[in-house]
């Protein structure tokens, strides 16, 4: 690791000093060793902030939408963020020609708390990241250590009653902080829906049926594009499954139209394309 976090400091330092990048988005030190924090470079003598180790899981992808237009950015990418770049790519909310993409292999990153392997981490199928400029260190790609739809595959075994139930527990938990779309980096419409009033779509109250609505349309709208960062269930303060429900339609994506979000960026999201190969259970 600290060799990773020597090249990082390398690479920030000449493209502030090339002018290649005008900030650059990295890790630096929280309030100790295991909670890292996003840090936002603009100048040269500021570089060794940046740090890289086992406890780096934001995505840092999320702050790009929010770049003034025209600015040129560097950033860090593990394998999970970089399937996110793809995907702002794929619908045009960031431009590749204002990117320096920095890719680190990432063999699993540490719960803060535990100090184990994360869980989405024991079930990612994408240590190296698919996109960048300049890649720091390698590491050989292994399938997942754990059937990443295992818990899906479970919860689908239930009956209807024990489905509805086992949701009912999680989403009446919900305070409605919006934690969840805040760190998604693909959450970026504005308004939200939830925000809206005239018309108002969604109730502001915190009661099952709105927390339902809520969730489920956020859920929709991640179908085909969600890649897996866990970073929404990591922020829950009722630490809501929330990953089950995404990857339940991430499962029925890859099964329906053979594709996983944010690997090729000539590909458009699967919710966004009809094609004459889409299978007919999506017409009925």
């Amino acid at each position: 690791m600290d060799d990773i976090e020597k090249k990082i400091r390398e690479e920030a330092r000449r493209l502030l000093a090339e002018k290649k990048v005008d900030i650059f988005i990295g890790y630096g030190p929280g309030y100790d060793e295991t909670h890292p924090m996003p840090v936002f470079i603009e100048a040269e003598d500021e570089v060794e902030k940046l740090i890289y180790n086992e406890y780096c899981v934001f995505n840092l992808t999320r702050y790009l939408v929010e770049m003034d237009e025209g600015k040129k950015v560097g950033l860090v990418v593990k394998g999970c963020d970089s399937r996110s770049l793809i995907v702002l790519l794929q619908e045009n909310k960031v431009q590749r020609e204002q990117l320096v993409v920095i890719g680190v292999p990432c063999e699993g990153i540490k719960d803060q708390d535990s100090h184990e392997i994360l869980k989405k981490c024991r079930e990612c199928r994408y240590h190296q990241p698919v996109i960048s400029d300049i890649m720091i260190g390698v590491i050989e790609e292994k399938g997942p250590e754990e059937d990443p739809y295992q818990e899906v595959i479970e919860l689908e075994k239930r009956s209807a009653e024990e489905r509805w139930n086992y949701w009912s527990g999680e989403l009446d938990r919900c305070i409605r902080c919006y934690a969840c779309r805040k760190i998604c980096p693909l959450c970026y419409c504005d308004p939200c829906i939830v925000d809206q009033t005239q018309p108002q779509w969604v109730e502001k109250s915190i009661k099952p049926s709105a927390n339902l609505i809520f969730h489920l349309t956020r859920a929709f709208h991640l179908a085909g594009r969600c890649i897996d960062c866990g970073e929404c269930e990591r922020a829950c303060p009722m630490e809501i499954k929330l990953r089950n429900l995404n990857k339940k339609l991430e499962k029925e994506c890859e099964s329906l139209f053979k594709q996983v979000a944010g690997i090729n960026p000539e590909e458009k999201p699967a919710l966004i394309t009809l094609s004459k190969t889409d299978p007919d259970e999506m017409l009925r």
